[in-house]
C-alpha cells in the first residue's frame, strides 16, 4: 500500500451495514479480484468487517495512516453498503470527517465539533 504520513483513526459511532443480499453480491465481486472471502478483501484494505446473522454489521480500521488505496476500496464496496451508513474518521490534527454511503456511491463530509 502506498502510505502517506497522515495518521487516521476510526471514531466511535460509525454505522456501517451491508445486507445479507448485498454481501453475497459483494462476495462475487471480491472473488473476481482474487480474494476468497469478503473479510479477506476488507482485511487486505486495512478494515475488519464483522459479519453477524449473515450481514456485515460492524467495521474497524486496522491501519494507522491514510493511504491512496482507501478511496479505491470505498468505491468498490459503496454499491453494496446500506444507504445512510457512514464511517467516521479522525486525523492526527483533530480533523474529523465521514465517508457517507447512499446505496450506490460514497462521499466525504467534513465535520466539526461545536460547544455551545
Amino acid at each position: 500500500m502506498n502510505t502517506m504520513s497522515y495518521s487516521i483513526y476510526i471514531r466511535d459511532g460509525s454505522h456501517f451495514v451491508i445486507t445479507a443480499k448485498n454481501l453475497e453480491k459483494l462476495k462475487a465481486v471480491v472473488q473476481s479480484k482474487g480474494f476468497k472471502t469478503v473479510e479477506d478483501y476488507f482485511r487486505d484494505n486495512l478494515f475488519r468487517l464483522e459479519i453477524m446473522d449473515g450481514k456485515g454489521d460492524g467495521l474497524w480500521f486496522d491501519g494507522d495512516r491514510m493511504c491512496d488505496e482507501i478511496e479505491v476500496f470505498l468505491k468498490v464496496v459503496a454499491p453494496f453498503v446500506k444507504k445512510d451508513s457512514f464511517i467516521e474518521m479522525e486525523g492526527e490534527d483533530g480533523g474529523i470527517w465521514r465517508w457517507v454511503f447512499d446505496g450506490k456511491t460514497f462521499k466525504e463530509q467534513e465535520g466539526k465539533v461545536s460547544f455551545e
